[in-house]
Parts: C-alpha cells; sequence; structure tokens
C-alpha cells in the first residue's frame, strides 16, 4: 500500500479508510494474500478526492 500511496500522494491510512468504507475499488489480482492495483485504477481511484494528500 506503501507503493500506491507514494504514487497518488494520498496517505496509506486514508488509502485503508476509502477501503473500509467502500470507496475504493476491488483490487485487480490478489497474490500470495496481497492486493495489488494496476496504477491507472489507483489513479482513477484518487483522482478528485480531496483532502489527506501528503506533501
Amino acid at each position: 500500500m506503501s507503493e500506491i500511496a507514494e504514487a497518488t500522494g494520498l496517505s496509506a491510512g486514508a488509502i485503508r479508510t476509502d477501503r473500509m468504507r467502500g470507496r475504493w475499488p476491488e483490487p485487480d489480482g490478489t497474490a500470495y494474500g496481497v492486493n495489488r492495483w494496476y496504477g491507472e485504477t489507483a489513479t482513477a481511484a484518487s483522482a478528485g478526492r480531496g483532502g489527506d494528500r501528503r506533501s
């Protein structure tokens, strides 16, 4: 999740919260118990989202 946080500018906590509240898409795949999202998916999910951006 830290790679997604770094790429989107969102904190890992914000992404976890969005997932729990149903505001983050399902993973593009899961391998060995690890959820994986493509860069395009993460970028689209974070587009237009306000708040918790890291500087």
